[in-house]
């Protein structure tokens, strides 16, 4: 699944989001005599929905492409136009945040310079110019009394106290963000698991680093707002003028402001952690908005400077790759943030339009991507959660290389970058890597990795069955869940056929129980790390049992946590759609409704969803592949 944003300077600045999932097209080698068969879709589905012209057909070397659309108003889609947080830095700021190069509103930042002991720069925090300072001013007096009326009673107070509660000098706006902070925020951003960096070092280090304060009051002010909601699927966007949104946004901006000024001064001790755990709150402060373009800035500035502390990473002279450096003990502060990067790197996959993650993951330092093996038996559940990342991150390179060769082949295809999208996962099914040795046993050991760890997994839960507290039996679960995920991804990247996923149906079974029973007492609201939410969407849009399929798209809907830049009740509602246009392709008589997955027959199957931005502002448009062929004799 991918969430990509574009940036042609169109008048409004539309998220767009791409859902390969599983990435599985179905393709049937035929005879002499075979040929593609174009399967039209003629059921509109509602006044505000509808497919597009059957003629909408693109060929690929015996590949049929027919590209399924719908239409959607802006209350159903819930997509921001623009980021609110970059809309309230531009005309609130001090400082700016470059994304990917551009400067908001086309003026240029200055950056810092040698930020670290290493003399490397601080790539991500930039101070402005004045003429983005006199912007601020000028807009920002402009709006204030927009501000003042929208806000009513709920702008945040001025005043001034006095250690409250033991915290730093705050105001009491700010004392209240801070302790929603201190009391949910960090104990529930870890999710199930026990972590010293949220619920104690990011705590004490509040006390004496203003950024780090100013960013976790920002997070938990926004956190205490929007607890429990989806924020894609607000029936209007976000109102920036709210005044705890606009608190926040400008507690966001101070903490940038202290930041800025911490990198620059002479002490350059901890710069590294300081600017690192503020990247992580920053992140969290955008995926509570749902500005996903906004958390793979802030991911990407990260991951630059943790590549730049020789002490995480090890280079590789021979083929230039440079791996983030994963330790069995994480020992230090840095060893802690690396771990964390690193799994969000994943999402940089799912979420940022890349191929593969930026960094690769290994073991220790200076350990050969030969010598990586899977132990037998794990000693904890943290260490199988260490190898089952560094596994994910083998695993999606893998698919990046199938996908970057896959490209090649469909470059000149003609289409939006969607279906250009939807050509290139098709074909990453079936490009030939027969004459490539090494990518060829890259697969297949990390196939045989992923099953080897099952085993490991298996042992573990089995000798620790009679001490395991409540807390480690619901982990177990969690992890056999991310598990599938990825195993079920590398099992089918090379079908090509749909209907191969029914030999999952029992394990799509086994993992929406899990997945049930983990998130029904967790209480939680807010994650930064995905937990049950991608495997449920697998379920929604792989699973053709109707039963199944149902259960998985019904937790998608109730689950109250948002997983990082997972949204449950977005996901529900447009795999309740893909649901339905299978169905109706399915079966001619509206009256024998599908209920088992021998009723989907492959013609029926879409390979993958993609959810893009369409020409008209304010609308989204699925485009929803399907391969199949008729052969004659």
């Amino acid at each position: 699944m991918l969430f990509d944003y574009p940036t042609d300077g169109t008048s409004t600045d539309l998220v767009s989001m791409a859902w390969p999932g599983i990435l599985s097209p179905s393709r049937k080698r035929g005879t002499q005599g075979s040929h593609p068969r174009p399967l039209l879709a003629r059921k509109l589905v509602g006044p505000d929905l509808f497919f597009s012209d059957p003629t909408n057909q693109l060929h690929d070397g015996g590949l049929n492409l027919a590209i399924f659309r719908v239409m959607a108003d802006l209350d159903y889609v819930g997509f921001l136009e623009q980021s609110p947080t970059l809309f309230m830095v531009i005309f609130f700021a001090e400082l700016a945040i470059d994304i990917e190069g551009r400067s908001p509103g086309g003026l240029t930042l200055l950056g810092f310079e040698k930020c670290f002991t290493t003399g490397r720069r601080c790539d991500g925090y930039e101070l402005q110019t004045m003429e983005v300072r006199e912007v601020a001013r000028k807009t920002e007096r402009q709006l204030r009394s927009k501000t003042l009326e929208h806000s009513n009673s709920n702008m945040p107070q001025l005043e001034l106290l006095q250690n409250i509660g033991g915290s730093p000098c705050l105001s009491v706006s700010e004392a209240r963000g801070f302790e929603f902070f201190r009391r949910v925020t960090s104990r529930e951003a870890p999710g199930l698991y026990e972590s010293d960096l949220w619920r104690s070092i990011i705590l004490q280090l509040c006390h004496t680093e203003p950024a780090i304060l100013h960013a976790a009051v920002a997070v938990g002010t926004l956190h205490s707002r929007y607890r429990g909601i989806s924020p894609s699927l607000q029936l209007q966007p976000f109102n920036i003028f709210e005044g705890q949104h606009v608190f926040a946004i400008r507690q966001y901006v101070k903490a940038l402001g202290y930041l800025r000024h911490r990198l620059s001064s002479q002490d350059t001790s901890s710069n590294a952690e300081v600017a690192l755990i503020c990247c992580l709150l920053f992140m969290c402060l955008e995926m509570l908005q749902g500005n996903r373009v906004g958390v793979m800035a802030h991911l990407r500035t990260g991951l630059r400077v943790l590549s730049g502390i020789p002490s995480q990473v090890d280079h590789n002279y021979e083929t230039g790759r440079i791996s983030l450096v994963v330790k069995e003990r994480a020992d230090s502060l840095l060893d802690q943030l690396a771990a964390i990067f690193g799994r969000l790197d994943l999402e940089s996959t799912t979420f940022g339009g890349e191929r593969a993650p930026a960094l690769r993951l290994s073991l220790n330092s200076r350990v050969p991507e030969s010598g990586f093996s899977i132990p037998t038996i794990f000693s904890g559940l943290e260490k199988a959660k260490m190898y089952l990342d560094i596994m994910c991150n083998k695993a999606l390179h893998v698919r990046g290389e199938l996908l970057r060769r896959a490209a090649d082949e469909v470059e000149e295809e003609k289409g939006d970058w969607a279906t250009k999208y939807c050509f290139e996962h098709a074909t990453s099914r079936t490009v030939n890597i027969e004459g490539d040795p090494i990518l060829k046993g890259q697969l297949e050991k990390v196939q045989v990795d992923l099953t080897l760890w099952s085993t490991a997994f298996k042992s573990y839960t089995a000798l620790r069955a009679d001490t395991q507290t409540t807390t480690e039996v619901k982990l177990e679960m969690l992890l056999e869940i991310q598990h599938f995920f990825i195993f079920f991804q590398l099992a089918t990247c090379r079908q090509t056929t749909e209907v191969s996923c029914d030999h999952f149906n029992a394990l799509f079974q086994r993992i929406v129980s899990l997945a049930a029973d983990v998130g029904s007492t967790s209480g939680l609201t807010f994650t930064i790390e995905p937990g049950v939410i991608p495997s449920l969407y697998l379920i929604a849009l792989k699973c053709r049992d109707s039963r199944t399929r149902r259960q998985a798209i019904s937790l998608l809907c109730n689950r109250s946590c948002q997983e990082g830049m997972w949204e449950g009740k977005l996901i529900a509602k447009f795999m309740d759609e893909v649901m339905d246009w299978e169905e109706t392709l399915a079966v001619k008589c509206p009256e024998n409704p599908v209920t088992s997955s021998k009723q989907v027959s492959e013609a029926a199957r879409f390979c993958d969803v993609t959810l893009a931005a369409s020409e008209n502002p304010g609308r989204g448009r699925i485009i929803a592949p399907l391969l199949a062929f008729e052969i004659h004799a």
